[in-house]
């Protein structure tokens, strides 16, 4: 009787101690903000899953590059953490190129040392001065300006995209040629005056050589001198907007792939 009754209370006091038998609650579905995702990456990787957290940032870095829906604070962040856990997982041509896609965007981007260890700092700012000195680089070689650079009437603001400045180049141009064809008329009406009259009314053919050297002064001259005056400034306009252009589209782009990732430079040259 004395070993049933022992037998019943070790029985209910195990029963006591066990893990009690709830069924786990039915996941939650993944939410699909970028900003979200970014966060459970993060919170994953500091708690130790690396590897979790490298695919769900590959994914979100893919998923910028592919649908332009992330917003470039999540998205720089993203690729960040990504080269983090790249650069120590001793993948260091990978963490250089994740690296180079958030420098190539925003070359005064800074990471937090408070955040991030020193060593991956220091990586980061060794790839922020190679970005840099492969820029001055390219902005260092000379590449002569394409032909439209040197058209008239405001074709190379409208070819840049700059269609105000266009605008007010080509207006300048056609008043400033049409009033010095208009002057130009006019000096051969009065030459044709000048003559017609030269023997037969010295007086008016003087008037006609006064009045045709009077147009040309007041009126030809400086009507071509501010169409190529315009002209010139539109070239020069033309040629600092088209090196702002070209140093800008100089740099590297990074395609994710599901077996790394595919670095590559471009630009206009």
């Amino acid at each position: 009787m004395t070993s049933w009754l022992l037998f019943v209370l070790w029985a209910s006091m195990g029963a006591a101690w066990a893990d009690p038998d709830v069924p786990d609650p039915a996941p939650s579905s993944a939410s699909t903000d970028p900003a979200d995702q970014l966060e459970a990456a993060r919170r994953t990787y500091l708690l130790g899953d690396a590897v979790r957290a490298r695919a769900t940032l590959q994914a979100l870095v893919t998923r910028a590059q592919a649908q332009r829906d992330v917003p470039w604070p999540v998205e720089a962040d993203a690729w960040i953490y990504l080269a983090e856990i790249q650069y120590l997982d001793g993948d260091r041509d990978a963490a250089g190129a994740s690296f180079r896609v958030v420098l190539e965007h925003d070359p005064d981007f800074r990471i937090s040392p408070y955040d991030h260890p020193l060593d991956v700092v220091g990586a980061f700012e060794l790839v922020r001065t190679a970005v840099g000195d492969e820029r001055k680089a390219a902005a260092s070689v000379h590449v002569p300006m394409p032909w439209w650079g040197y058209a008239p009437f405001g074709a190379p603001q409208f070819r840049a995209g700059h269609p105000v400045r266009g605008a007010v180049y080509a207006t300048l141009q056609v008043a400033a040629a049409g009033a010095s064809v208009g002057a130009w008329v006019e000096i051969q009406h009065q030459a044709r005056i000048v003559a017609q009259g030269g023997t037969s009314d010295p007086e008016a053919a003087a008037q006609a050589q006064a009045r045709a050297k009077l147009y040309r002064d007041a009126w030809s001259i400086p009507a071509a001198t501010l169409f190529y005056v315009s002209w010139g400034a539109s070239v020069i306009d033309a040629g600092v907007s088209w090196r702002k252009d070209r140093l800008a589209s100089l740099g590297a782009s990074v395609a994710p792939r599901s077996d790394g990732l595919e670095f590559s430079i471009a630009g206009r040259f």
